[in-house]
């Protein structure tokens, strides 16, 4: 069940295993060119010299939205770039994380950056004047000329990296509202920025095997890489050629900002106007007091025959089906309805342990008679499970579809390996004239990042630090099969639950330490691939790697302070949140966690 590409996937398995074996570095196709231009100052009259080349990827959708030309001089890392990104770094993770907390969440993507930071980068480019600065061996120009397609990238890549929520800030949720638990304002912050940066220190060593090689392709990063040329296409030659030779009378832009205008009046339908629009079940409108119907067909049930007309929906879990590509949209639908369609109700109905004695979908646990499991009702004044208590209570049931779910987990983690196991472009022709990221710079965030994160854990009191080790080397050892997963179908296989299972045989009966254990040990994974993401996004835009690497740290100790502020605030003057007793304020994701 694939496309007409489907033949060529194995070439890019071939092709990383001869990597493998090779051990490839990029002194392989490295060029001879001066590596004077990683630098942080810009002049405001930069004399441009673009590459010329007619080389392409071999890789026909790379090609297609991915420039083979340089602009060296093109500034980069410039004032401009800093104040955008570091305002839309703290907007982002502000609105993010306090919206978090929300019953039904709302969350700003980084779309929302990309395309406020080119009109913002386009009104400083006319308003401020070019006047030079220095600041000790720095020099700085308040405006270097027009706004650059490689600021843009910058901006949007810091704004990636710290538009979201710290994973670790459920965790302090939990300590807090659930145990009754205070933590230390400098070890929560600390807490944050290390589960959130430790990860960077392994995205180091994976560059040779995620980054640089041309079979890599990061089908979400192809999706910016056209926005961005679009959004710049005033100078972009090979656009320019590109339309002249095209049979389209309509250029990229024109075609961005109808599609845009199209998706902005018509979301007022199913967000506002019509929410019915947004998850419609026509098949339980005719008989409405059918628990049948209402199972297999309802928008709480299994969604048999649903509509959805709202964007955000499709979107939501598993992406935009423009950038996931069809053979892997195809092996996601059929897991869908064999799991979901078929197994679900097959086992419900046959009363599979007990099964109906539960909801059909949910993701809480219940004791065996349906009622919502109290956890804290199996717990000692110490936080950890009372033995006694928890055979007086009785044993947590949880439905069928979300233990489905969690098999699908776990199933996934091991055939990610098996799938490794079994089975030079010009873009990195064009990179090494930048100077890169060098090793020791990730080994030595790497090595702080654990130290402080031991000493968290140990300060803390949220775990037993040795188990550190063992959460790290988890997210190491699966960091390069999921890697590779994720670069070519664009869906990511965490490890949230394999991780829950690893701290619970190691640490038993200790809940508030598996929660914590889980977070190092799947975030670190889920970062580092965030950062190689990026790192990719820069491959493809010449962004200067080493530029690329500080952006990105910056803006997640910033995000991370700032998440942590936020959800403090939140805590500490919202009255009953996260509890049942305010329907607005139920923190889903943190009762999930």
């Amino acid at each position: 069940m694939a496309d007409s590409r489907s033949e060529s996937i194995p070439t890019v398995y071939e092709l990383f295993e001869d990597i493998i074996h090779r051990n490839f570095e990029k002194s392989n196709v490295s060029l001879s060119t001066p590596s004077n231009i990683d630098r942080l100052s810009v002049s405001c009259e930069p004399a441009y010299f673009n590459v010329e080349t007619d080389e392409q990827s071999p890789y026909e959708e790379v090609a297609a939205n991915v420039s083979n030309k340089d602009d060296r001089d093109m500034p980069c890392l410039t004032l401009r770039s800093w104040i955008i990104s570091l305002l839309f770094t703290c907007l982002l993770s502000f609105v993010n994380q306090f919206f978090w907390y929300r019953t039904s969440p709302l969350f700003v993507g980084v779309l929302v950056a990309q395309l406020l930071s080119h009109l913002l980068g386009k009104i400083m480019a006319k308003v401020l004047p070019c006047r030079t600065f220095k600041v000790w061996r720095w020099s700085f120009c308040l405006n270097p000329g027009p706004f650059t397609i490689k600021e843009h990238c910058i901006i949007t890549a810091m704004a990636s990296a710290a538009g979201g929520t710290a994973y670790a800030i459920d965790v302090i949720t939990i300590q807090r509202l659930f145990y009754k638990r205070s933590i230390n304002y400098g070890i929560g912050i600390l807490f944050v920025i290390t589960s959130q940066t430790l990860g960077y220190g392994m995205a180091g060593i994976m560059r040779r095997f995620l980054v640089w090689p041309a079979a890599m392709i990061w089908p979400a990063n192809l999706v910016s890489c056209a926005l961005f040329r679009t959004l710049h296409s005033g100078n972009d030659d090979n656009i320019q050629e590109e339309n002249n030779n095209s049979r389209w009378i309509m250029s990229r832009f024109r075609f961005f900002f109808l599609a845009f205008l199209c998706q902005f009046l018509w979301y007022w339908f199913p967000g506002y106007i019509f929410p019915i629009l947004s998850l419609f079940s026509w098949i339980c409108v005719i008989k409405p007091d059918n628990l049948l119907l209402s199972q297999l067909t309802g928008v709480s049930g299994l969604g048999l025959g649903s509509l959805e007309l709202d964007w955000n929906a499709w979107v939501w879990f598993l992406g935009s089906p423009i950038i996931v590509p069809f053979w892997a949209q195809i092996n996601i639908m059929i897991g869908f309805v064999v799991l979901a369609w078929i197994m679900t109700p097959a086992a419900y109905y046959t009363n599979l342990w007990g099964a109906k004695a539960l909801p059909m979908v949910s993701t809480r646990v219940f004791t065996a008679d349906g009622y919502y499991y109290d956890v804290k009702s199996v717990l000692n004044s110490q936080n950890r499970v009372n033995e006694t208590a928890y055979k007086t209570y009785g044993e947590m049931r949880m439905t069928v579809i979300f233990a489905f779910s969690y098999g699908a987990s776990f199933a996934a983690i091991a055939a990610v390996i098996v799938h490794t196991v079994l089975f030079n472009d010009i873009h990195a022709k064009l990179m090494p004239y930048y100077s890169e990221a060098p090793e020791w710079w990730y080994t030595i965030l790497f090595v702080f990042a654990f130290v402080v994160a031991a000493l968290v854990y140990h300060f803390g009191e949220l775990m037993p630090w040795y188990f550190l080790f063992l959460a790290v080397a988890s997210a190491f050892l699966f960091l390069l099969p999921t890697g590779i997963v994720l670069v070519v179908t664009n869906q990511g296989i965490g490890l949230n639950v394999i991780t829950e299972f690893i701290a619970g045989v190691a640490i038993p009966g200790d809940p508030l330490a598996n929660v914590t254990f889980k977070t190092y040990g799947y975030i670190t994974q889920a970062q580092a691939l965030t950062l190689i993401s990026d790192l990719k996004l820069g491959h493809y835009m010449k962004i200067p790697p080493r530029a690329m690497f500080i952006t990105q740290l910056v803006g997640t100790i910033i995000a991370g302070i700032i998440n942590y502020a936020t959800a403090d605030y939140l805590m500490t003057t919202i009255p009953n949140i996260c509890t049942e007793r305010n329907l607005r304020w139920t923190c889903p994701n943190a009762n999930t966690f």
